[in-house]
């Protein structure tokens, strides 16, 4: 087991993982459930960690700790694109791809099936 330094309060303790300590993990469980019910209750707004941190009364520092672990996706203060807003289009080009991929190797793989299998042997 490896001494590192929780993330959030800057404490020494034990872990094989998680770089936030248990009594830190507790804290940020309780701020993940506030951030996740106000953002259920008001899902038409578009928040950025600051504005969301004023609304359920916590320090932005921790709901970007939630952020940075993958736990939270809010809107970026700068152009309001969301992470998941780039995943989107990430999967639609991924998609489009591989669509395109399956016509144009469905045509060859049957081709060279066809090629090999009917080949005139000298």
């Amino acid at each position: 087991m490896n001494m590192v330094t929780c993330d959030r309060c800057s404490k020494l303790f034990g872990s094989p993982g998680p770089r936030i300590c248990p009594a830190c993990s507790k804290e940020l469980d309780a701020i993940y459930k506030r951030a996740r019910e106000y953002l259920r209750d008001h899902d038409r707004e578009r928040l950025n960690v600051r504005e969301l941190a004023e609304a359920i009364g916590e320090e932005a520092a921790d709901l970007d700790l939630l952020v940075s672990m993958g736990r939270l996706r809010l809107f970026d203060e700068d152009d309001g694109v969301t992470a998941s807003g780039d995943r989107e289009k990430l999967l639609q080009d991924f998609q489009k791809s591989l669509n395109k991929g399956k016509g144009s190797q469905k045509g060859q793989s049957s081709s060279l099936y066809v090629a090999e299998r009917y080949r005139k042997k000298d």
